[in-house]
């Protein structure tokens, strides 16, 4: 363990004779010292994922769970591939920015399987999500976090459409034919 040096100062990790699958990590626990059986119920670990020269996926881990398990690499939250892709809710990102809530009830903008939330500090901002009923959305709220207007892809029917709160305004068919205020074309 080095603690200062005149030109950097690094803690290394290293497992040895380890295969794919090992991780190597900082694990962090806040409980009772007087608990037998410490948990560590958060860590930051690098995972062997079986690419050459000790690369792999960095992992954030967060247990939740209200026993004495201690975080493994099923309870990671944040993923970094060493491409730079960011998973949060996935260890296995196929973007820049992979976000997967999980979630399978409703959420503060209706009930969706799937969100995004965009918000500035005053709770203006959009929400993109993949709702149960099987329609991709994007919804914009003002600071008052209410909805003023949508665009909305429906996989049944294959049609793109545009809102506001007040109703549809405009609807493109997968044909291009265009219908103004939720008239059919």
């Amino acid at each position: 363990l080095q603690i200062s040096d005149t030109t950097s100062a690094n803690i290394y990790l290293q497992t040895h004779n380890a295969g794919t699958g090992s991780t190597a990590g900082v694990y962090f626990r806040t409980s009772d010292s007087s608990t037998a059986n410490g948990f560590f119920k958060s860590a930051v670990v690098l995972e062997d994922d079986g690419t050459s020269f000790a690369r792999g996926k960095l992992h954030f881990l967060q247990n939740n769970t209200a026993d004495s398990s201690n975080a493994t690499l099923d309870d990671s939250v944040v993923t970094i591939l060493q491409n730079g892709d960011v998973g949060i809710g996935t260890t296995n990102p196929f973007g820049n920015l992979h976000v997967k809530s999980g979630n399978s009830g409703a959420s503060s903008v209706g009930a969706s399987a799937d969100e995004l939330v965009l918000e500035n500090s005053g709770n203006a901002g959009m929400t993109i999500l993949s709702s149960t009923s099987g329609e991709g959305l994007i919804n914009f709220a003002d600071s008052g976090d209410v909805n003023v207007g949508s665009v909305v892809y429906n996989h049944t029917d294959n049609q793109l459409r545009f809102k506001t709160a007040d109703g549809e305004r405009l609807r493109i068919a997968s044909s291009g034919q265009i219908g103004l205020g939720g008239a059919n074309y």
